[in-house]
Order: structure tokens, then sequence, then C-alpha cells
């Protein structure tokens, strides 16, 4: 199978080399795609340092998702744009449930991976994870997305430990004027998006935007029945003020969704078997049952910035979350209300230091129906306060920079945290760099593992309800990261990034049982996780750009102590050992652009998921204008495959469809 696999990429690969200098012949020049070696390397990023800065001067395993890079991909949700990020894994278990993560213990709740939009955070502390189907934001109004593999807790505070992901969204200013999308596919059945952005002033812009989408059901490798379709509605407004040395932002948003999906089990299954395969899943008895969620959110964000001379700024952001989820079996409300200042000193003695703080207040009700699963008590109040301090010194004058820093956090489950990190960067040309780091990171407990109980049913028939009871003594799982990087330019077209990792993990969360059939949460785990990550890029001809990214990576676990659920097997092998990624982008002419993928995934030994070769591919054509087609194609060489089982909440999963997809786009 593997095999199989390799050799279609292998020819794929050698028909985008044969193929399109014949296709190219009619080329007219276009300014989509560079030639300059300057645009591959000195893209700007802000989530590594909290300041904008070229990604060739950040000491960290750093990438950026584009505008152009977005409107090329076709995609319509940020869960498949996040599929073209090098390094990040993410697998769909069924038409509206994701797992993603970097750099290992991948997950529907996968707890490692702080995700931000527009700074504002979406890692539920009620579980630790992300809620995907609820961050079905519109895609069009991403400017985009920022990721740092690797530890930023020293910046970001707790929960960013494999990782950071920061989607940013355009400033209004960017988006003037009146823009109507509409789409449909076999799999996105229905997909509309208007937006109109005007000023107010001189100095003030706006845009209001709006969004829905209707997404058919999966397909079960068994012939059982699933219903996991799901539909959005959203609609939001942004303001932004610009006068100079001050800059403000007020934004808004609100969603409605409704997500289907297909219960195997009344009870729930905490840890999978280290045998339990994809299939056995999809099997399992009895038949499922439809059940329906209605997901509701809204939020406010406010920041205004301003610069004090030209070396220091000072920064302030607030803003207020609501996000609701019902079910049939349990209702979920969550408010967040977060307030944060920054202020970066004047430069002195080639020293630029950043300094910061806030306050979090989280309150929770989570309302079980069913006697399965519950949280006590049902309603909750905690806060999350912090303070980071950060030193970038120039110690060789535009050669050699080191970065110092520390987050002290202080939440209402694991009491006080200390994140510290140490960074160098050598600069020995303009077009090329070294970087080593280290750092520690923490994920803090979550409102689940101290105050959660859940039922399940043994794998052994006959055998008692195993009750899973939740801890107060739950302490942070902990990550001492060592990392080493280079990036390098290659003559005047073509850049390399190369990242190595280490990571040392202590005080892993575990399951201990009792006599009594009871578990009780505990951190008797430690390990490492290791591997690389290369990227490289290159500019064939004005028009032309291909790129290729290679993964590797492997966990070891080791259990302090006997596990009768084998947990240590079954946490390091939740992801692929490689991952392949090869990307062609191509102008056809000035009016037609075409973009290949091709992404080849390792097997996931722990859920008997095979490996698969991807193949999508998007044509855009500028009609007049005003009036732009694209045309995608998902998964062209293969009708499904599986790519990742049910977590905890045991849903029918279901496999990727090969799917088709028409947009066309008027701007006035």
């Amino acid at each position: 199978m593997i095999l199989n696999h390799l050799r279609m990429l292998t020819i794929s690969a050698l028909s985008l080399v044969l193929i399109f200098p014949f296709v190219s012949s009619g080329y007219e020049k276009s300014d989509l795609i560079s030639l300059e070696l300057e645009d591959l390397m000195n893209v700007e990023i802000e989530t590594a340092s909290k300041k904008i800065q070229k990604i060739s001067d950040t000491p960290a395993a750093a990438f950026v998702l584009t505008t152009e890079d977005i409107k090329r991909s076709g995609a319509t949700n940020i869960m498949d744009l996040l599929r073209l990020v090098p390094g990040v894994h993410v697998a769909r278990i069924d038409a509206n449930k994701w797992a993603i993560t970097c750099r290992g213990f991948n997950g529907r709740f996968s707890n490692k991976l702080l995700v931000m939009i527009d700074g504002r955070t979406v890692y539920s502390p009620i579980f630790s994870g992300v809620l995907w189907d609820m961050q079905d934001i519109m895609v069009e109004d991403i400017e985009k997305i920022e990721v740092v593999r690797g530890p930023g807790s020293t910046l970001w505070g707790a929960n960013a430990v494999n990782g950071v992901i920061n989607i940013i969204t355009k400033n209004s200013a960017k988006s003037q004027g009146t823009r109507i999308d509409a789409g449909m596919g076999n799999e996105e059945k229905a997909y509309t998006y208007a937006k109109y952005g005007g000023k107010i002033g001189e100095n003030t812009t706006y845009r209001l935007s709006g969004k829905y989408s209707d997404k058919d059901k999966g397909w079960s490798s068994s012939g059982m029945n699933v219903d996991d379709g799901w539909n959005t509605s959203r609609c939001g407004a942004r303001i932004d003020m610009d006068r100079g040395d001050t800059k403000a932002l007020f934004m808004a948003e609100a969603s409605d969704t409704d997500v289907s999906e297909s219960n195997l089990y009344s009870s729930i299954a905490v840890v999978p078997s280290a045998t339990q395969s994809l299939n056995s899943v999809s099997k399992a008895s009895p038949l499922p049952q439809n059940a329906k969620s209605f997901l509701y959110g809204q939020y406010a964000l406010a920041k205004i910035e301003k610069n004090l001379d030209n070396t220091s700024s000072i920064s302030f952001q607030g803003y207020f979350d609501n996000a609701v989820r019902n079910s049939s079996i349990a209702r979920m409300n969550q408010q967040t209300t977060d307030l944060y200042a920054q202020y970066r000193l004047p430069t002195v003695k080639r020293n630029d230091i950043i300094t910061g703080g806030g306050a979090r207040f989280m309150n929770d009700s989570f309302k079980s129906d069913t006697p399965y699963y519950g949280l006590n008590p049902e309603e909750y109040s905690y806060n999350l306060f912090n303070f980071f301090i950060q030193d970038e010194i120039e110690a060789v004058e535009d050669f050699f920079f080191i970065t110092a820093g520390t987050k002290l956090e202080r939440n209402d489950f694991s009491g006080f945290e200390f994140q510290p990190s140490a960074r160098a960067i050598v600069k020995p040309t303009d077009n090329s760099s070294v970087w080593c780091s280290i750092s520690r990171a923490v994920r803090t407990p979550s409102r689940g593992e101290e105050t959660a109980f859940v039922k399940m049913q043994p794998p052994i028939l006959g055998m008692p309800t195993i009750t899973l009871l939740s801890s107060s003594e739950v302490m942070s799982e902990k990550l001492d990261a060592y990392e080493f990087g280079i990036r390098q330019g290659i003559g005047k077209s073509q850049s390399i990034d190369i990242a190595f990792f280490y990571n040392d993990y202590t005080d892993l969360r575990t399951l201990e049982v009792n006599e009594n059939y009871r578990l009780q949460i505990a951190n008797k785990m430690k390990g490492n996780a290791r591997g690389f990550e290369i990227f490289y890029e290159i500019n064939i001809m004005p028009g032309w750009m291909m790129s290729a990214g290679y993964t590797y990576f492997i966990m070891d676990l080791k259990k302090m102590g006997g596990d009768p659920f084998d947990i240590e097997y079954s946490t390091e092998n939740t992801d692929p050992r490689n991952k392949v990624e090869l990307r062609s982008a191509f102008d056809i002419s000035d009016t037609i652009r075409l973009d290949l993928w091709m992404r080849y995934v390792d097997e996931v030994k722990i859920y008997d998921i095979p490996a698969y070769c991807s193949v999508d591919a998007s044509l855009g054509w500028q009609i007049t204008p005003n009036i732009e087609f694209s045309f995608s194609a998902r998964d062209i060489f293969d009708d499904s495959h599986p790519e990742y089982p049910p977590e905890i909440l045991q849903t029918l999963p279901t496999e990727l469809e090969r799917s088709l997809f028409a947009k066309i786009s008027w701007e006035i």
C-alpha cells in the first residue's frame, strides 16, 4: 500500500516537471509569484516574538500562510488551510470533527497546541483543546495564518506547548467595496460569502461580512447509516482607525452552527485499546443513534496601540467571548473576559525589551442529561493572571542576537507556573541564519481533569462499569524543549528551512485504576519526542513556484507503574512518523492560475489507519477585473480514505471523500 502511494507521488511530481514547461509556452508575465529571493525568506511574522520581524530573523520554527496562499488554495475553512502548513498534522474524524496538532499528541481533544484568532484564544479551558466545528470563520477575511512549531509559552502562556497557531484577519482598509461569493459542490453543498467595506471620515474604515455554508454528511466504510453533516451561519463587523502613531481596532462576530453526529455508545470509551482499529470502531454495536448539537457564539474584541517613538510602543487589548453548545445529552456554556497590556521599551544599548501582562476571567456551566459523564460542580468560575518579559540583545551588530525571557502565570488549578526560554540566532549573511533555543512550557490541568466524572463500559463483557473520577491533585504536564535550525538562501531564487527538535516531557497525564474499578487521573508518565522538519522553496521561473516539505517524528514514552490500558503505546503512536508535502503554484497567464498540492501521510499505528497520498488541485480564472471563477478538486486519485477515529466520545467516524467545488466571486 505504501509503495503504491509513493509510486503515485513520484509519477505526479514528474508529471509537473514534464508538462508545465510546455504549458508555459504562452506565458505572460504575472505579479502573483515573485522571482526574488527576498520574497521567499523575508515574509514577516509577529507571533514568534510579539513584534513584527522577518522569518529569516526569527529564532524559531515558523511558517506563514499568506493571503495569496489562502486565495490559491480553494479552501473554504481554516482546517483545510492548515493542511498546507508543513509540520502540522491535520486529520479529519468525520464531516465536522478534526484532530489537529504539531509534534505529537494528536486527537480530537489534543491539548498542547494553542490556537488564536486575532490574539483571542479559542483554546477551551474546560477540556484543554479546540472545538474546531465552532471555528468555521470566514476564509475570505483572513490576512494570514502564522504558525510557530515548538513552545511559545514565554510569550503566550501555558498550553502553548508544542506550537502556536495565530489566525490574523484583514484590516478593513484592505477590504473596501462590495464582494459576493457563491459556490457549490458535492461535499460543500452550498457556500455564500458577502462583505461590504467603507470609510468613516479620513482615518477610519469598516467592514461588514457574512457567510453561510452547508456541508454534506460523510461516508462510512462499514456501510452503516451516518448523519454528520453540518451548516454554519456567521456575520461580523470590523472597524479600524489609523492616525499615524495611534491605531485602534474593534471587531465583533456572531455565529450559529448546527452539527449532526452518529453516536455509537451510550457510554464513553476514555482510552482506546492499543489494538482497537478504526474499522472495529465503525463496526461497533449497537447501531448508531443520530444526534444534533446546536452551537452559538459571540465575541467582541477591542485593541489600541500607540507608538511612543521610533522603537517604543504601548498597546491594550480586551475581549469578551461567549460560547454555547447544546446537544441532546448535554448543555455547555463558556464565557471568557480577557484583558491584556504590552509595553515595548525604548531600545537602549542594543537591548530590545518587551513586557506585558494580563488577566483572564472565565465562567462556565456544563449540565448533562446522561448518568455517564458530567462535571461537579456544574457551574464554575476560575481566573488566570500573567506577566512576561523578554529581551532581545544584539550581542554582535547585525550578526549575533540573543533573546531571553520568561512568563509567570497564576491559575486556579495548578497555582504558579514559571516558563522561561533562551534563544540565539547567528546571521552570517543577509540570506542565511542559524538558530537554537531552550524552552520550558507547561500544559495546565483543565476544568474537566479537576471536576469531571465519567462512566465507561470495560472491553471485557460482564465486568462492572468503570468510573473515572477527576482529581484536584493533578499537576501540570511539563516540557523541556531543545531546538536547532538553519535557514539558507540558495542562489537568487531558492531557500531551505530546516528545524531539529528534542522534547523532554515529564508529569504526563495517566489513568490509575484501583481494585474497585475506579480510575483516577494522575501524572505518572514521561518520555521524549524528536524529529526534524524541512521546507524547500524555489521560483523556477517568473510565475512558477514549487515547494516541498518533509516531517520526521518519533516518540518514546514510559509509564511509571503498571497500566491496564497500555496508555504509553496509545499516546506515542497517535501521529504519523513521516509526512511529505509538495506544491506547485503556476500562473498560466495573467488571468489563469493553477495550483497542485500532494501530501503523503504515513500510517497511524495505534488506530490501524493506513498511509495515504492525497492530491488536490485548484484552478482560478480572473474573467474580468471584477469577476473571478475558481474550481478545486480534493483527493483526485482516491475515492475515500480514513484519517482519524473519535476520541473519548464514541461517535461514528467517516472517511474523507473525493470532492469537487466551484465558486464565483464578484467584486464591485
